[in-house]
C-alpha cells in the first residue's frame, strides 16, 4: 500500500481544479469517482476497469509512479488474504488518481522526487 502527503495531494488537486490547462485532467479525475460510485451503486465493474486501461494508456506516469513506489518498497508479508473483483478494481483506481496527480505533480515542476510525493510504501 502506498501513502501520500496528504497536503501535497491536496496542493495539486487545487492546482489542477483551478488551472485551465488542466481541465481534462479534472475531467478524468471526475470520472475516477464516477467509477467509484457506480461500482457502489451498480456493481459496474466493466466501465470501471476499461476506465482504469484507457487512463494506463493516457497517464504514463501512473505506472511511474508505481514502479518508483516499488523501488522504494519494503518487503512485507500480505496479510490481507483474498479480496473482492470490486476491491481489486477500487485499488485500481485509486492507483490511476494518485498516478495522475503525480504525472501532472512533475509536468508542472510542483514536485523533483518521487519521495516529495509518496509518504511510505508497505
Amino acid at each position: 500500500m502506498i501513502h501520500f502527503y496528504r497536503e501535497m495531494t491536496t496542493k495539486i488537486y487545487e492546482t489542477i481544479q483551478n488551472a485551465h490547462d488542466c481541465m481534462d485532467i479534472y475531467n478524468d479525475l471526475n470520472r475516477i469517482e464516477q467509477a467509484r460510485q457506480s461500482i457502489q451503486m451498480y456493481g459496474d465493474l466493466m466501465t470501471a476497469q476499461q476506465l482504469n486501461l484507457e487512463l494506463r494508456q493516457k497517464y504514463p506516469g501512473i505506472n511511474n509512479m508505481l514502479k518508483l513506489a516499488d523501488s522504494i518498497s519494503t518487503p512485507v508479508m500480505n496479510t490481507q488474504g483474498n479480496c473482492s473483483m470490486s476491491e481489486l478494481v477500487n485499488s485500481y483506481l485509486d492507483q490511476d488518481y494518485y498516478g495522475i496527480l503525480y504525472d501532472t505533480a512533475v509536468k508542472k515542476q510542483m514536485i523533483s522526487d518521487i519521495e516529495e510525493f509518496i509518504k511510505k510504501v508497505e
